[in-house]
């Protein structure tokens, strides 16, 4: 199951638009929070009739986490435009419930690195999914915007395996 992002900026008109789309490629790139690279997920050559939002391209992870309630996930995010602005999403899916967890979901023109963490709300297996996205702020018919991510990192509550080993 998708989470639906209905949170369209202000002068989109939403799923109606239709664009053309030219270049989505995700890279790994040296430009990170921590270390020296970060995935890079991002569109060139988008071409809208107007104030369209364009998302792609994604990345997601190939196998699950299992997570119980008390862990969390971090993970460190900046976006770019490239031809107006970027419109990134980010969710969290369990798969053993079928339940979905918005944890990104941003608009605008640049941003700095930021760190997000997530507290799990229900155990389960669950993958992480990153949608980059740009969206034509000035109505000016063209696209482009880039999504970082580096540094995902699940802590678990390792609390009742210590209380296991101290008994």
């Amino acid at each position: 199951m998708t989470p639906t992002d209905s949170t369209y900026p202000v002068g989109s008109p939403g799923d109606a638009e239709v664009a053309t789309i030219t270049s989505m490629t995700s890279t790994v790139v040296a430009d990170a929070s921590e270390g020296s690279q970060a995935a890079q997920l991002v569109s060139t050559g988008v071409q809208s009739s107007s104030f369209a939002v364009v998302r792609g391209p994604a990345i997601y992870t190939n196998s699950t986490a299992t997570l119980e309630t008390s862990d969390t996930v971090s993970f460190d995010w900046k976006a770019e435009n490239g031809e107006d602005s970027f419109d990134v999403f980010g969710y969290f899916i369990n798969e053993t419930t079928g339940s979905t967890y918005t944890v990104l979901n941003e608009t605008g023109a640049t941003s700095t690195w930021q760190t997000v963490t997530f507290s799990i709300p229900e155990a389960g297996a669950y993958r992480f999914v990153f949608v980059s996205g740009s969206y034509d702020q000035t109505g000016g018919q063209a696209l482009g915007a880039s999504l970082y991510l580096d540094n995902i990192v699940v802590n678990a509550d390792l609390s009742a395996c210590e209380a296991l080993q101290n008994q």
